[in-house]
């Protein structure tokens, strides 16, 4: 028979144990027990998102299984938040990816704008620091950093220049 709405087969376990080979076995002379594993199947749903895209490994999934959650910003914008909820409750979220509950799943994201604080050219750096290791490790020529904002150096932090011209 077909599984029940909303559940689809996983796997069938058969006791007591006996050799299966291309889904085949020889019935023994005892009795044996065959049990279905079913799952229940839910949906991953996904909220548009303003400046990205969110897009999950699957949408149609079995209860228990790993579901990737693949981000892609727009130009200029990183991931803020990102969550997944079966109703109200929060599903846990680790490395991109998240088990899925029994039910439906909804995934949600907020992208906000990038803060540069510092430009070499046409290349921008979110932090003073790793503009200037970039210009530092620049063999070509020298370097000259554009500041895009308001630098603090918090106090007890200094830095060194280079020997040659950033």
């Amino acid at each position: 028979p077909a599984p029940y709405k909303g559940y689809s087969f996983v796997d069938y376990e058969i006791t007591p144990a006996v050799e299966i080979k291309d889904d085949t076995f020889i019935m023994p002379n005892t009795p044996l027990t065959i049990k279905g594993i079913f799952a229940k199947v839910g949906t991953v749903t996904v909220t548009e998102s303003e400046h990205g895209k969110v897009l999950p490994s699957k949408s149609i999934v079995n209860a228990g299984e790993k579901v990737s959650i693949y981000v892609m910003p727009d130009e200029g914008y990183e991931l803020d938040t990102l969550t997944v909820k079966q109703g109200e409750a929060d599903v846990t979220v680790a490395d991109g990816a998240f088990t899925m509950p029994a039910g439906d799943v909804t995934v949600s994201a907020t992208f906000i704008a990038k803060v540069y604080v510092a430009q070499i050219g046409e290349t921008k750096y979110a932090t003073l620091q790793a503009a200037l290791d970039a210009a530092a490790a620049a063999t070509d020529a020298a370097q000259t950093v554009v500041l895009l904002s308001d630098v603090t150096i918090p106090d007890g932090v200094s830095f060194a220049m280079a020997e040659k011209n950033v």
